[in-house]
């Protein structure tokens, strides 16, 4: 990063890292209270639709995050007066292991809910479920937008096949 560049980083009077961190916070406040609601299907239509929404916005502040200062795999970030990738709270895949969570639970609840039909907010949980999904789909493509396609798992195979051979065989492909 050139110094005019860092200059303009440091003066900027909010930093993304800041922003995730408080929206981060607060997310996890939402999560406990969400966990603790299970049985109130009135406070699961309210919470659950914002917790998917601010998953998905912190998503999109990860994606632009690594728009602005490169892949977090990406070695040119070592620099000392870049921002740490590994300093983040969460990362990409953290949101997606967590909202995925949320939707096996509200899968769980909704099976149960099937079995009684005049069940309370039936109707708006599975719309819940189905934005809930979408989101998680956005999650993916932000995924991928960080971090590339996922490698063909018939070459990750077959890399580490010929590792272990050229490790064998005392020698370097």
């Amino acid at each position: 990063m050139s110094d005019d560049k860092h200059k303009l980083y440091r003066e900027c009077p909010v930093h993304i890292d800041t922003i995730i961190a408080n929206l981060v916070a607060q997310q996890a406040r939402l999560s406990d209270r969400i966990d603790r609601c299970w049985d109130d299907p009135a406070q699961l239509v309210r919470l659950l639709p914002l917790y998917g929404q601010n998953t998905t916005r912190l998503s999109r502040f990860l994606r632009d995050r690594c728009d602005f200062y490169g892949n977090p795999d990406d070695e040119t970030l070592a620099s000392e007066s870049d921002p740490d990738p590994g300093s983040l709270p969460i990362q990409i895949d953290d949101l997606i292991a967590d909202l995925a969570a949320k939707q096996t639970r509200l899968s769980q609840h909704l099976d149960r809910c099937w079995q009684n039909p005049d069940a309370e907010h039936l109707d708006r949980l599975l719309a819940i479920y189905s934005q809930n999904a979408t989101r998680l789909g956005r999650l993916l493509h932000d995924r991928y937008a960080i971090y590339g396609p996922p490698p063909n798992p018939f070459s990750v195979v077959i890399d580490q096949a010929l590792d272990r051979l050229s490790e064998e065989w005392g020698i370097e492909l």
